[in-house]
């Protein structure tokens, strides 16, 4: 008993002299480290297998990675609150401005799964300002905003802080679609990726310095762009994507009818004002395959001269499945061609998308002063690749004086009046009223003192057409935009594709 006794006290020696020697770490988890990076007592080592039942914590789901927390807004309320409103939200950084020293701010790009937002000026520190890398989660509280059109979060009284953990770099959305509309809106402050033309500036050039030419190396870098035949200006914005960067870079050596892949974010100022990150050159719409016509060649020459061209497809009539072949309205930068029921497989035809580049062999004609491809010996070949919507030439004053040959064959856009026909209808099924549903559509527009015959040509758009429908719908007195193509026949006989009474 007094063994078992003394080796008790013993042992109570021994336990009491090993916490008198542990050090202020082991008994207490270091105030500067967090407490979830000690490990537990319980914890087996890492070159042993556990022998314990799993704890509870393992049978938990995984964190939602896009979760919010308590109190943070969903994109859904944030889009739904007013200007001024407190906004307290979490989202990924895509990218950020640089560094402003003076306020100690950034303008930061963020996202989360359901939108965009973009917060202008937010206060925060050089730390912070370096651990905010792409695909950083962040906690921003601020005031919502609007500047010309642009939803923001506003520097005043922001506060940013880097919540880290989970890291999600949103894709970027393909809006070339959206653009050629002419209404991207719905997408503003997001990451995008477009297919564009290079189109020139006001002086020529295939970019500027600034949006007026008035900067220098080191300002922000704009250029136009063509998509869907609508044109924009874009811009490389310095403090986003300075001189030393390969998207500025890319930028200033851009040339006119360059096709390119662009990515960026859908900046908005009075209108679309995309801020640029990539840019891709893929061809130039100047160029031509070896022993291929210029336009110029080919408006020289001849009926019954050999022809061998490569051209856009701005728009197609039905498909004769009668012959094996199809008319086209085609394009290049210099000019037009309309190609005469051109041979083509259904494949060929269904390929032939707005915008498709081919390749076209035949013979040229000309019929009621149209010039043309003939369907004589005619080869068409799919290129693909590149793609072009051309946009349409404004065409009111060539007609009101009367002489709007020179265009023939290319896209146009006039603003009219609709005229009464010989019976005094707004419009005739067929030229002289001998048709019904299903036939082409004329109707009679007065644009200055001078008059015309326009029509919807069915086998370009049938009955079941937006324009077709519009120009059933027309009263005498409209005042209408008109776009469609210069067809010809012993004069002006425009190809009409959309109307807009206005």
């Amino acid at each position: 008993m007094k063994k078992l006794t003394a080796l008790l006290l013993a042992l109570v020696m021994v336990l009491a002299l090993a916490a008198c020697n542990k050090t202020p770490d082991e008994t207490k988890p270091s105030e500067t480290q967090p407490t979830q990076t000690q490990a537990p007592e319980t914890q087996p080592s890492q070159s042993e297998p556990s022998t314990t039942e799993p704890t509870s914590a393992s049978t938990e789901p995984e964190k939602d990675p896009f979760a919010k927390s308590e109190g943070v807004m969903t994109y859904a309320q944030y889009a739904a609150a007013d200007d001024d409103d407190v906004i307290n939200i979490e989202a990924f950084v895509q990218a950020k401005q640089a560094y402003n020293t003076q306020y100690g701010s950034a303008s930061l790009y963020l996202a989360d799964p359901d939108g965009a937002y973009f917060g202008y000026g937010l206060y925060c520190t050089p730390e912070q300002y370096e651990q905010m890398t792409e695909g950083t989660l962040v906690h921003v509280t601020g005031y919502k905003t609007s500047y010309k059109g642009l939803p923001e979060i506003a520097y005043r009284d922001s506060v940013v802080e880097v919540v880290g953990g989970e890291s999600w770099i949103a894709p970027a959305t393909d809006l070339t679609e959206a653009f050629a509309t002419g209404d991207p809106f719905e997408y503003v402050g997001q990451k995008f990726s477009v297919t564009a033309a290079i189109a020139a500036s006001t002086d020529g050039q295939a970019f500027l310095y600034d949006w007026n030419g008035s900067g220098s190396r080191g300002s922000d870098v704009y250029f136009n762009v063509t998509i869907g035949g609508k044109v924009f200006q874009f811009l490389v914005e310095s403090s986003l994507c300075n001189e030393d960067t390969d998207v500025y870079k890319a930028a200033e050596a851009l040339k006119v009818n360059d096709v390119v892949d662009i990515e960026g974010f859908l900046y908005w100022y009075d209108g679309p004002n995309p801020h640029i990150t990539s840019i891709t050159v893929k061809g130039n719409l100047e160029a031509k395959s070896e022993g291929v016509m210029t336009y110029a060649q080919y408006a020289a020459a001849e009926d019954d001269d050999a022809i061998n061209i490569e051209a856009f497809v701005q728009a197609k009539q039905a498909y004769n499945t009668q012959y094996g072949s199809a008319s086209l309205y085609l394009v290049d930068t210099n000019g037009a061609y309309f190609g005469y029921g051109l041979y083509c497989t259904p494949e060929q035809y269904e390929q032939m998308t707005e915008g498709t580049l081919i390749h076209v062999t035949g013979y040229k004609t000309s019929y009621k002063g149209l010039p043309e491809i003939a369907y004589r010996g005619s080869v068409v070949e799919v290129i693909g690749g590149m793609s072009w919507i051309a946009p349409a030439a404004d065409l009111t004053e060539a007609f009101a004086t009367g002489d709007p040959f020179e265009y023939v064959g290319q896209k146009f856009t006039v603003k009219a009046t609709i005229a009464p026909s010989a019976d005094g209808q707004a419009f005739l099924y067929d030229w002289n009223g001998s048709g019904s549903r299903g036939s082409d559509v004329y109707f009679n527009v007065t644009i200055g003192e001078k008059s015309f015959q326009f029509l919807v040509e069915s086998s370009l758009c049938n009955e079941d057409t937006e324009v077709y429908k519009a120009a059933e719908a027309l009263k005498v007195g409209d005042t209408v935009e008109i776009e469609g193509f210069l067809y010809w026949y012993d004069g002006p006989n425009p190809h009409v594709t959309e109307i807009v009474v206005k």
